[in-house]
C-alpha cells in the first residue's frame, strides 16, 4: 500500500518537478527508495513472503513511473500562457467574395489548424472545415482563407470559427 500511495503522489508531482534544462524529476520516486532497493539487492529465496510481495509492487510501481517519465521527456514543452488572436474578414478586390484574417498577439509563433464555415448562404466553396496550416509569427496578420460568393455579394453570408496552436519549438 505503501508503494502505491508513493507511486500516487509521484504522479501529482511529476508536473510541479519538471525542469526545462534538466528533464523531470519526482520526488518520493519508488525506484530510489532504499527499502525497495535493499529488498531488490537481495537473492530472491532469502526474501519473505511479505518481502517478495514488496518488491513486486514496487517493480511495478517504478515501471509506472519510468513510463510517465519517458513519455514526458518526449513530449514537446508547450509555452505558458493563452493564445491570444483576433480575427476579421474584408471584401476581396477581384472577385465577389471575402478573405478571413487572423493576428497574432500571442507572444510565440501559432499555427492555425482549422477555419469552418457554417451558415453559408450564397457561397461557392465548401461549407465546412478547413485545415489551412498557416504559420503566423507573434505581432503578424496573415490571410488564412478566401471565400467566394455565387454573383454579388448583397445575398450572400458565412460565419466562421478557428482554431490555432502553438509551434511546436522543435519545428523550424
Amino acid at each position: 500500500m505503501r508503494y502505491l500511495t508513493s507511486l500516487a503522489a509521484a504522479c501529482l508531482v511529476l508536473a510541479a518537478c519538471a525542469t526545462p534544462a534538466a528533464g523531470p524529476r519526482v520526488a518520493n520516486n519508488p525506484c530510489e527508495d532504499p527499502a525497495y532497493r535493499a529488498l531488490k539487492a537481495q537473492p530472491v529465496d532469502s526474501l519473505s513472503e511479505r518481502e517478495f510481495q514488496q518488491v513486486q509492487q514496487g517493480d511495478a510501481a517504478c515501471a509506472q513511473v519510468t513510463a510517465l517519465l519517458a513519455g514526458s521527456a518526449n513530449a514537446a514543452p508547450r509555452p505558458q500562457g493563452r493564445l491570444d488572436t483576433d480575427a476579421w474578414t474584408q471584401a476581396t478586390a477581384n472577385e465577389p467574395g471575402s478573405e478571413i484574417h487572423i493576428r497574432n498577439n500571442a507572444d510565440v509563433p501559432i499555427i492555425v489548424t482549422q477555419v469552418t464555415l457554417t451558415s453559408c448562404i450564397g457561397v461557392l466553396d465548401l461549407c465546412g472545415s478547413h485545415h489551412p496550416r498557416t504559420r503566423i509569427q507573434p505581432g503578424d496578420a496573415r490571410r488564412v482563407l478566401r471565400v467566394r460568393y455565387h454573383g454579388g455579394q448583397a445575398n450572400s453570408s458565412f460565419r466562421y470559427t478557428y482554431r490555432v496552436e502553438p509551434v511546436d519549438p522543435g519545428r523550424n
